[in-house]
């Protein structure tokens, strides 16, 4: 058949085609697709397989265009979405590879482990009313509207964006510390050096000076003493490298102790992050906390109740330690 247009004809004249097409794999036979064109546009049934045999999609079209319910499958066979189309021109792919365009009514989608990955309601394409996501273990990450998503996205972005200007401070902070530190301590090592340099004789003019007799130090008579204890050490910076920073999928919004709020307490509260690679919150460290007054524990409690989107290296998820500031205000 040619295709002229969007429309298929025999080869052998100009009619437009109606009938039944099908395709199958090169070297092992096995199906690719089956389905019909009417007036040379698809109509009716259509269904694709991968190259295993399992079904990828399967659904009606009408006049060409995709309608009424159609099913999609991972490639492991589990079911992957179902769904209705009115019109769809198999445009707009959303981020399950799939085409958006003309979904009608009530999607709902798998993930590859046979759990529901969210639960969607369309009209014309475009995303109405209520949407729901569960994450692959089956908990709930998301209830509300495409507009309340997009908003808690944005401000998901802004925190980010915040946190990793707070990361590269406190990085900057703890490199220039750390040289410092070294400096300091190569002065030290210095000045001892040079004190312990034997110091050189030199005769003296006074004929008048006395024998003088250096008596022997009894280093036994001393009694044993300890050195002073090292100073405390705070939690340090820890930084594994990235490319794209972790991304929070909801707002932090800590709940303000009612102590802090009675006492007028305002703040910040800095809290190291360890985000392992499936979005996970695992450690948590206070790096500037305001003590006494539940602001640390609550910062801490809020930032463990959010799922991120986990940290990237070279497009593969790594797990990272991340500083996050918690702003306190009273209103």
């Amino acid at each position: 058949m040619v295709e002229v247009d969007g429309k298929m004809y025999r080869p052998s004249n100009d009619k437009l085609y109606s009938g039944i097409v099908y395709d199958s794999y090169t070297g092992t036979g096995e199906k690719k697709l089956e389905g019909f064109y009417r007036n040379g546009l698809k109509n009716g049934k259509w269904t694709w397989w991968n190259i295993l045999g399992g079904i990828v999609s399967t659904g009606n079209f009408r006049k060409g265009l995709l309608y009424g319910q159609w099913k999609f499958y991972h490639s492991n066979g589990q079911l992957k979405a179902i769904g209705n189309y009115r019109n769809g021109d198999g445009t707009n792919r959303d981020e399950y590879g799939l085409t958006a365009h003309g979904r009608h009514g009530k999607w709902t989608f798998w993930h590859d482990n046979g759990i529901q990955a969210s639960e969607i309601t369309y009209k014309e394409g475009e995303i109405v009313g209520i949407w729901i996501f569960w994450n692959d273990q089956g908990q709930k990450e998301w209830e509300g509207t495409i507009e309340e998503y997009n908003a808690a996205v944005k401000e998901a972005a802004e925190l980010a964006a915040k946190i990793a200007a707070e990361e590269a401070r406190l990085a900057k902070e703890a490199r220039l510390e750390e040289e410092a530190r070294v400096a300091e301590k190569a002065r030290k090592s210095e000045e001892a050096r040079l004190a312990a340099r034997p110091s050189v004789p030199i005769e003296s003019e006074d004929e008048d000076l006395e024998d003088v007799t250096i008596e022997e130090t009894d280093l036994e008579s001393f009694e044993a003493w300890d050195a002073p204890p090292p100073p405390p050490e705070g939690p340090r910076v820890k930084f594994i490298p990235y490319d794209d920073p972790p991304r929070p999928l909801t707002p932090i919004r800590p709940k303000y102790p009612e102590i802090a709020q009675e006492a007028g307490i305002e703040g910040t509260v800095i809290v190291q992050v360890f985000v392992d690679k499936k979005g996970r919150v695992k450690e948590t460290i206070i790096l500037k906390g305001i003590p006494n007054t539940g602001l640390d524990e609550a910062a801490i409690a809020a930032i463990r109740k959010t799922r991120f989107e986990p940290a990237k290296q070279r497009k593969r998820p790594v797990g990272v330690w991340i500083s996050i500031p918690v702003n306190f205000r009273l209103k």
